[in-house]
């Protein structure tokens, strides 16, 4: 007759704690395929669509303008009169709270002009709570440099710039213009400029 041996610890409540940590971290820490960097693209992408729903892969092609453009629309609003260059006309009876929520939602895909790093930040964060934790694409119009920003620097449009013919100066202006952007949380220019 064989003797079974067991291993017994006594459970207390700093080992209970111990090990519900464990498994929750486990849990939280656990990624899908589309998160891990060593993937190949393709492979993250594929992976990714296959989780997502038709309403996560339309709302990838919706853009809202920046929060902070909706707060000072907020402000102008009187009574019901919607006023020229006023935001709140894109999102009528849309407010602050509401978009933040359809971030949340995995409902918006992109902003356009955001014009602070802390406001990009705080964007990206909300998009950290949605289902997929997709990041946000974040646009700004930077045709000759980062001009939607106070203080970035301001060159000739591109138009301008070719007519010179220095390809190196073409290429410096828009490297500057990439770091500034980048600087404040976009990723993408709206540059057109070619007829």
């Amino acid at each position: 007759m064989q003797i079974k041996r067991y291993i017994v610890f006594k459970i207390t409540l700093p080992s209970s704690f111990i090990l519900i940590m464990f498994f929750y971290c486990n849990m939280v820490f656990a990624q899908f395929p589309y998160q891990d960097s060593k993937l190949s693209v393709e492979t993250r992408v594929q992976d990714l669509l296959n989780r997502m729903t038709l309403k996560e892969k339309v709302a990838q092609m919706c853009q809202y303008v920046g929060l902070e453009h909706i707060k000072n629309a907020e402000k102008k609003r009187i009574a019901n009169k919607k006023l020229s260059n006023d935001a709140q006309a894109f999102y009528p009876n849309l407010k602050v709270s509401d978009i933040e929520q359809k971030i949340i939602n995995g409902e918006i895909g992109s902003f356009l002009h955001v014009l602070t790093a802390k406001e990009a930040n705080y964007l990206q964060s909300l998009a950290q709570k949605s289902r997929l934790k997709i990041p946000l694409l974040i646009g700004i119009d930077a045709i000759h440099g980062n001009g939607m920003v106070k203080g970035s620097t301001i060159f000739p449009s591109p138009i301008s710039i070719s007519s010179s013919w220095d390809i190196s100066l073409q290429k410096e202006i828009a490297k500057a213009t990439a770091e500034e952007m980048k600087a404040t949380g976009s990723q993408w220019a709206f540059s057109p400029n070619l007829d």
